[in-house]
This record gives structure tokens, C-alpha cells and sequence, in this order.
């Protein structure tokens, strides 16, 4: 009777389902119900003959493995009067509503996200703060009886750099179902757990945290006037930038070259301003880039590497950058909505670009990479200006990068752990021991 499951993400968002919904000698029952073979070993008040207790969490892998959508539909009819009135369940596959005591076969994550986002939009970075902190802790903080002692909110508060707004973004998050407190107890139900995953690396790319530092994620309203201050040369081609930016109607401007050119750093310098979005191309799938436009209707679509991104992701970009307006169309539900933005994107190589994508750009620019010396002057001004390193700091990290890459990125990873020049040539010296043959 017991076998492997198809589908590990439903088998385990099922066996929380019936972990929530059922106490455990009713799990029992329905299991001897259905002849389970493990079940069956124990009595109605779950003893076996040498009067071992059963394990409640086998049981319900097993029912979670043995049984059909329609089988846990009607088993959850027939004893419905034993189901929880207190717990609700709001997974990918299943939902309860223990007022009602009623199990439907369908998701609310998309509306969970939208909640979560309008949220974020109105509180902000503590929002990011609690869901990542979330992330990382999980069960560890579930103990702790005062949300002031809570491993949860000292986390949250390290991630984003301050505790204002923390106790805002708890009771908007709560209000809206996704967390509870009790006594000061913070609780996210666990099948959202892969949920707000998804949401968080969608914020973390957003902030950039993996090549932008705290001072970079600054936002402003206006163009600021050290803008570009990063990027050595192309002084034409930030005139054309910041005439873009200015424009009243959109235009759309494709970076090609290298990595090691100035494409990304200027890509990196618009991300400081107010609804900028900046992401990665190969992450778009995984973060949801049609439900980033829907929730967070940014001015500035900012793509990095864009060769990498997906079909269904170009569609979504096509249409944006074609008419102003995107609209999707899931499980028989459509929205639609206009956002005229900018799309300014980069890549290696264009020849990777659907054709349809490269007409949309005006603008087509080709960027050599970087001499050695130029990289040297753009690292020390990104280490200097936008990470806060010391300058005699930041030229050693520098020219010692200059010996392995042309990569600002490496750069920024030595300088973010490299205190001391000692430093800067163990880390190095990592990477060259490490590195591919």
C-alpha cells in the first residue's frame, strides 16, 4: 500500500495538512480504516501490543503518500465533525477554512502574494527584514514569550539596520493572515514557507544585496547628481541615460559587451533611484517577473544579464516594452494593468535575444571591455564611493583583482570581507587554489 510519491512538494505540503487538521488517533482510525499495514499494528487509543505508542508523523506520511485528492475531499467530509475549528491551512495545493471546516483543492498563494506585497509597499524594508529573518531562524524563535527577546525581530532588525517599522510590518503582516502573534510569540505558517522563499529572493534582488552595499541601495526621487560618478568614460552614453530618464515617454536601451565593461556598473548607479528594479536574467522565472510588475509597478526595469531569461518572461517584456501594458492569464483568472516603464537591460551577447525583444530597444550599445588600468580606476571609485572602503584599501583590493578578472563584482565580494591587505591576499589566494582547472 505504501509507495513513493510523485509529487514531493504536494506530499509534503500534504502531510502538514493532515498534521493540522486532524489530531492524531483520528489520523489513526483512517488509517486501520484503509488496511494500512502500519496502522493496523495498534489499538483505538494508539498502543501497540507491547504497548509502544504510534508515531503521528509516520501515519500521516503514509496517508499523505496512500491517499487521492478526491479521497482526502471525501475523508474530510466523513469526519468533518473531528476536524480543527481553529487552524487554517494556506499551501500551494491545499486550502482549509476551519470556520467553515471545509477543505477546498486550491491555492490562495497568489493573493497571500499580493497581500505580502502591498505590505511591503507601505512599510517596506522591515517587511524584507522579517520575511528573510523567517527564513533563515524558522522553529529556532517559536519559544521566546516576548517579541522584544525574539531571536526573530534582533535578526530582522541586523538584516535591514534598524528596529523602526519592525512592529508596523508585524501587524500589517498579521492583519493580512500571514503571521500571528500570541503573547508575543511571532508565527508564519509553515506551508508558506515556500512561498515567501520565493518572495525574499525576489527582494533580494530587488536590494541587489549580493553586488550592492547599503550605501548603493539608497534610494532618491531625484537623479542625484554623482550619478554614473562610478563609470569611467561614455560620457555620451550617461548623456544618453539621463536624457532617458528625464524623457516623458519611455525608451527602452540594450548595454552588450563583456563582463568585464562598464554595463553592469551603469546598470547598478540607476538602481539607486526611487522605483528602480533591478534583477538578474536568470533568476526571473524563479522570482515571478510578471508578479514583480504586477506588485511592485516599477519606473526602471533594469535586467542584467537578459540573454538568460526565459520565454515566458520575454512575452511578459515584450508586451511591456511594445504597449505600456502587461496582463497575464492563470487558472481562467486575467488581470491587466499599464505600466509605462523603462526598460534598460544588459548582456554578454545579443544573439541570444529573441529578435522581436532587440527591435524593441532604440537603443543598441556596444561596450569594450575594460583596459587594466581603467578597471583599476572604476573598482577603486565602486569600493570608495559606494562601499565606504578606505582608499588605500580599496586601490590594493583593486589591483590585485586586476591580476585574476576585469570583474567590479569580485571586487565587491573581497571588499565586503577583506579588513586588511593580509586579508585581501588569503582570499585571493583561495580563489586561485579553488578555481576551475
Amino acid at each position: 500500500m505504501y509507495s513513493s510519491p510523485k509529487n514531493e512538494d504536494k506530499l509534503t505540503e500534504r502531510c502538514l495538512l493532515l498534521r493540522r487538521i486532524f489530531e492524531g488517533l483520528t489520523l489513526l482510525a483512517i488509517g486501520k480504516n484503509l488496511g494500512d499495514d502500519y496502522c493496523i499494528k495498534f489499538d483505538e487509543r494508539g498502543y501497540d501490543s507491547n504497548y509502544n505508542y504510534f508515531n503521528e508523523d509516520e501515519v500521516a506520511k503514509r496517508l499523505a503518500t496512500t491517499l487521492t485528492d478526491e479521497q482526502l475531499l471525501n475523508i474530510s467530509e466523513k469526519y468533518r465533525g473531528k476536524l480543527s475549528t481553529y487552524w487554517s491551512f494556506l499551501g500551494r495545493y491545499y486550502t482549509y477554512d476551519p470556520k467553515k471546516r471545509r477543505l477546498l483543492l486550491e491555492s490562495t498563494w497568489s493573493k497571500i502574494r499580493e497581500e505580502i506585497y502591498s505590505v511591503y509597499k507601505a512599510v517596506g524594508e522591515p517587511v524584507y527584514g522579517i520575511l528573510k529573518a523567517f527564513l533563515e531562524l524558522r522553529e529556532d524563535w517559536t519559544y521566546y514569550s516576548s517579541c522584544k527577546y525574539n531571536p526573530l525581530l534582533f535578526r530582522a532588525e541586523e538584516l535591514i539596520g534598524t528596529p523602526r517599522g519592525l512592529r508596523k510590518a508585524l501587524d500589517g503582516l498579521q492583519a493580512k493572515g500571514i503571521m500571528r502573534l500570541h503573547k508575543g510569540d511571532v508565527e508564519i505558517l509553515p506551508e508558506l514557507t515556500p512561498l515567501i522563499k520565493e518572495i525574499v529572493e525576489g527582494m533580494d534582488r530587488l536590494h541587489t544585496l549580493e553586488v550592492m552595499s547599503p550605501a548603493l541601495k539608497q534610494v532618491t526621487t531625484e537623479i542625484p547628481e554623482d550619478i554614473f560618478d562610478t563609470v569611467i568614460g561614455y560620457e555620451d552614453v550617461k548623456k544618453l541615460f539621463l536624457m532617458s530618464l528625464q524623457a516623458e515617454k519611455p525608451t527602452h536601451i540594450l548595454l552588450v559587451g563583456p563582463p568585464a565593461s562598464a554595463k553592469t556598473v551603469m546598470l547598478l548607479e540607476i538602481s539607486r533611484l526611487k522605483d528602480a528594479f533591478y534583477l538578474l536574467g536568470g533568476s526571473t522565472t524563479k522570482v515571478g517577473l510578471i508578479d514583480q510588475l504586477f506588485n511592485l509597478r516599477p519606473k526602471y526595469v533594469l535586467l542584467d544579464e537578459a540573454d538568460k531569461m526565459s520565454r515566458e518572461d520575454y512575452t511578459a517584456l515584450l508586451s511591456l516594452m511594445e504597449t505600456g501594458i502587461i496582463k497575464e492569464t492563470k487558472h481562467d483568472k486575467a488581470r491587466e494593468t499599464i505600466l509605462p516603464a523603462r526598460v534598460y537591460a544588459a548582456c554578454n551577447v545579443k544573439k541570444y535575444l529573441p529578435p522581436e525583444i532587440l527591435s524593441r530597444f532604440q537603443f543598441i550599445l556596444h561596450f569594450k571591455p575594460y583596459t587594466k588600468e581603467e578597471f583599476i580606476e572604476v573598482s577603486r571609485r565602486v569600493l570608495t564611493m559606494r562601499e565606504g572602503v578606505d582608499e588605500e584599501l580599496a586601490i590594493y583590493i583593486s589591483n590585485r583583482v586586476a591580476e585574476l578578472s576585469r570583474n567590479v563584482r569580485e571586487s565587491i565580494g573581497i571588499a565586503r570581507l577583506a579588513k586588511t591587505k593580509s586579508e585581501v591576499d588569503f582570499l585571493l589566494n583561495l580563489k586561485r587554489k579553488y578555481a576551475p582547472p
